[in-house]
């Protein structure tokens, strides 16, 4: 039962506050304009009609019952007995004294205890064998008896590599680096380029890398250039250090 109550809210205003309200002359653009909204100046909302009834509760009522029996349903589909295959608990079966446990097969439709078979008759692989062949996934054989893992081709047994690596497995640039400080923040990658090709031919030049705030984009004030040959980075370094660009006094130096 619902009990609504109704309050009447009256007040009171001067009379002559509402009769300036009611005789309001129009103005402006709109003043020739006939009494009553214009539409080429007032926008109108929409009509809302509001009708009360109890309809609401008796709708969430029944979403309730449905999505209930859709619950059950879901539940009843996921539970599987394992003595004659119904909606049901295997300790509530009503065959669980006369019949055995179906045990012919597995969830995946394979015989139990024969292996999983591929397309041809043959014994599949699987994900492990994958990982462990070395020829199908690319990886080292997992013999040792722990798990397999992924072994990249230049560092797997017998292979050879061109790269020369350093003290820590990592392969060394080819070419001579050099550091350059006090840039100004606003330099990028071609600004440094032209300016070492001042020094050297482009030809010589390899690599240059600019270092950048990661959220401002705004430059940190140095960058590293690769060069060829060991001539063209030490005439670099002695042309650019302690020269001035922009408004700051360059440092050139080996990179360490």
């Amino acid at each position: 039962t619902r009990k609504s109550i109704l309050r009447k809210v009256e007040t009171l205003v001067p009379l002559a506050v509402t009769e300036r309200k009611n005789n309001w002359v129009k103005f402006g653009a709109v003043a020739q304009c006939p009494p009553g909204p214009d539409t080429d100046s007032t926008t109108l909302g929409d009509h809302m009609v509001v009708r009360l009834s109890t309809q609401l509760e008796e709708d969430e009522d029944q979403f309730q019952r449905e999505a209930e029996e859709a619950r059950k349903l879901t539940i009843a589909k996921a539970m599987s007995c394992r003595i004659c295959s119904q909606n049901h608990r295997t300790s509530k079966c009503p065959f669980k004294g006369t019949h055995s446990p179906l045990t012919g097969a597995s969830p995946l439709g394979e015989t139990a205890g024969a292996p999983a078979t591929g397309m041809a008759g043959a014994p599949s692989m699987g994900m492990a064998g994958v990982v462990a062949g070395g020829g199908t996934g690319g990886s080292v054989d997992a013999s040792g008896g722990g798990p397999a893992r992924y072994v990249a081709p230049g560092r797997r047994p017998g292979a050879t590599s061109s790269l020369e690596l350093d003290a820590y497995g990592r392969p060394i640039q080819e070419g001579f680096s050099v550091r350059i400080t006090n840039l100004i923040p606003n330099a990028v990658e071609n600004d440094v380029r032209e300016l070492v090709t001042l020094i050297t031919p482009s030809s010589t030049v390899g690599r240059v890398y600019v270092a950048r705030d990661k959220i401002t984009g705004e430059g940190k004030g140095y960058s590293f250039a690769t060069f060829l040959t060991k001539d063209a980075a030490q005439a670099v370094i002695d042309r650019l250090d302690g020269h001035a660009y922009g408004n700051l006094i360059l440092g050139v130096d080996w990179a360490q």
